[in-house]
């Protein structure tokens, strides 16, 4: 039988997201929410950290990365995430073992170290004190910030295809497994667990948590200052798996999540976001 492709709704059309984002921006500005006065009220969590806390957390992280490599050897993984699916998941599972581990220890052993064990943990946002209001403020900071991702993501999108270098359809190097015919489903369910779960958790205590934190004390309470390094920070060092042009996009991302970190004073609500968009390109 001949069906008739029906025609896509209108309000799934990618270029309508560009003005859907600008108008989220305006409404951000009008509400005053990306000003210095919308973190004037945000708790504060100093634990003694500073600019030797960032060394050590960029340090740590790049050993693993040569630990990495050593053990992506021994274990026969490809270093680069290629090859079968199987083995590109088991090699991201590893990574994040050997990368992203270490610097996640020593955040939650500088904050054990700073108080009595739960109240460091506490003080930093990894133990949560107010549940429901962290698990609304991720949803709410979710719904607000995906449409100007994606919105960021379209317009830098264009200019790459005007400029003669039009995206890939499969914006994350990763998520081409999902589409791999030799993929299981054993490997896809273990590449959303790393995606969706692990990740968004390792990446946000070490961006927001260590890295954030620190630049916050060591720049004396500037913290949009500390939210924009650290965002531009985790946007380069995704450049291996993602197209430049996404970089603006994952700034965009990045920016909330601080931003909710600073004003919630707890690491879950930027973890949620962080994991709901993953789960919305998985």
């Amino acid at each position: 039988l001949h069906c008739p492709a029906m025609p896509e709704p209108s309000i799934l059309q990618p270029v309508l997201l560009v003005p859907i984002a600008a108008i989220v921006l305006a409404v951000l500005v009008w509400r005053r929410v990306l000003t210095r006065d919308a973190l004037a009220g945000a708790p504060g969590r100093s634990i003694g950290l500073g600019f030797a806390d960032v060394v050590i957390g960029v340090g740590l992280t790049v050993i693993g990365m040569a630990f990495f490599g050593v053990a992506a050897g021994a274990l026969g993984l490809a270093a680069d995430a290629e090859g079968p699916p199987a083995m590109a998941v088991a090699t991201v599972l590893v990574s994040q073992l050997c990368v992203q581990a270490p610097p996640v220890i020593y955040f939650i052993a500088r904050a054990r170290a700073a108080s009595d064990g739960v109240a460091g943990l506490r003080r930093v946002g990894l133990v949560p004190t107010r549940p429901i209001r962290d698990l609304g403020a991720g949803v709410v900071g979710f719904c607000v910030a995906a449409p100007v991702v994606l919105g960021v993501l379209v317009a830098t999108g264009a200019v790459a295809t005007l400029l003669g270098r039009p995206p890939d359809p499969v914006g994350h190097e990763l998520l081409g497994i999902m589409l791999d015919p030799r993929a299981g489903l054993q490997a896809k369910a273990l590449l959303a667990v790393a995606v969706v779960l692990f990740a968004p958790i390792l990446e946000e205590v070490i961006y927001r948590g260590l890295l954030q934190s620190s630049l916050v004390e060591a720049l004396g309470g500037r913290r949009w200052t500390a939210i924009l390094l650290t965002s531009l920070l985790f946007a380069v060092i995704h450049l291996p798996s993602v197209e430049p042009h996404a970089i603006p996009g994952l700034v965009a991302l990045a920016v909330a999540m601080g931003f909710l970190y600073e004003r919630t004073g707890s690491l879950w609500p930027s973890i949620l976001v962080h994991a709901l968009f993953n789960a919305t390109n998985l």
